[in-house]
């Protein structure tokens, strides 16, 4: 399995669902976002310049994943 090498992203934090549904953000939206994100929906990292959306998943954990 390859894995990418680590690089620094700067931008914004974005509500992953309703960013991408309903195009959501900003002031107006951070108690929205805020509550999507205690109920696990993924948040997301627009890049400033390049507008490139990264989804933030967790890290992976033996309760959470395993292995084969």
């Amino acid at each position: 399995m390859a894995f990418a090498a680590e690089k620094s992203v700067t931008g914004t934090l974005e509500d992953s669902f309703c960013y991408v549904t309903m195009g959501a953000h900003g002031a107006g939206h951070k108690k929205c976002a805020a509550e999507c994100a205690r109920k696990g929906i993924p948040v997301s990292l627009m890049e400033q310049g390049s507008e490139k959306l990264y989804v933030l998943l967790p890290p992976k954990t033996t309760s959470r994943c395993r292995t084969a």
